[in-house]
């Protein structure tokens, strides 16, 4: 097997390995920026297969409130070395 195929199997069995982050890990670091109370009002949190965290709230005003929180919430994620591309709030009806 050549040099330039071996890398690129290693680069491949890398990326397998990647740890996917958890949703408690994620909950873990949105304590740090919410008070329980707004906590309280997320529905559900995942991320996409485009690696973007989707946080689903119950009202508009909450989504609203979150949406101003975004770079706080990124800033921490990207310390936790936590890639994620985008934050999106969704509002569930």
């Amino acid at each position: 097997m050549d040099d330039c195929t071996q890398n690129l199997l290693s680069q491949f069995l890398d990326k397998l390995k990647k740890k996917k982050t958890s949703k408690e890990e994620i909950l873990k670091i949105l304590e740090e920026v919410l008070s329980k109370e707004e906590r309280r009002y997320i529905q559900d949190i995942y991320i996409s297969r485009k690696n973007n965290l989707i946080i689903k709230v119950n009202s508009s005003v909450w989504g609203y409130q979150f949406n101003l929180l975004i770079p706080e919430i990124l800033r921490l994620l990207k310390e936790k070395n936590i890639e994620v591309n985008e934050i999106k709030i969704k509002v569930r009806r």
